[in-house]
């Protein structure tokens, strides 16, 4: 929120949903398979820097959690 009223700071969707890590958001992302349904497929970690979200790393689904590890071993991410 901002004096007059809202700002956009996320201009993303996801077909396979969103979760939070601490300042970290987890974007997940799925496509059609052969079958008809909607299967994961990768995440893309966003992380705000006090102005906006950066894009950290894409990883394939299933894998953020050692992608976070590895940023939070490197101090990119607290």
């Amino acid at each position: 929120m901002v004096k007059g009223g809202a700002k956009l700071v996320f201009n993303e969707g996801a077909r396979g949903g969103f979760e939070y890590w601490h300042d970290v958001i987890l974007r997940n992302d799925a496509a059609i398979g052969a079958d008809g349904n909607y299967h994961a497929t990768r995440t893309k970690l966003w992380r705000w820097d006090g102005e906006r979200y950066k894009l950290l790393a894409t990883v394939p689904y299933g894998q953020p959690l050692r992608e976070l590890a590895r940023l939070e071993a490197e101090s990119k991410i607290r």
